[in-house]
């Protein structure tokens, strides 16, 4: 799934799952804009980090870059991770 969240829907929270089923939740925060649509094919470079909301933690993938399987490809060498 795909849901923008935000007081101004900047944000992008994504339920993602892998080839082999396994499911992972993604946040793009400032990521609107480059918002991809539900059953896109990705391409995906992450931070993990931990949401703390309410009183509980979870893991999260913090996403740092994406692309939709066969675009921009060569792009991803060129992405600097912060440390």
């Amino acid at each position: 799934s795909v849901r923008l969240m935000g007081s101004e829907q900047q944000h992008v929270r994504y339920q993602l799952s892998a080839v082999d089923g396994s499911r992972a939740e993604a946040v793009d925060f400032g990521g609107a804009e480059r918002a991809l649509a539900v059953g896109t094919p990705v391409h995906l470079v992450y931070q993990l980090g931990v949401n703390r909301y309410n009183g509980s933690e979870t893991l999260q993938l913090r996403v740092v870059e994406l692309c939709a399987v066969g675009e921009h490809e060569a792009s991803f060498s060129e992405v600097s991770v912060p440390q």
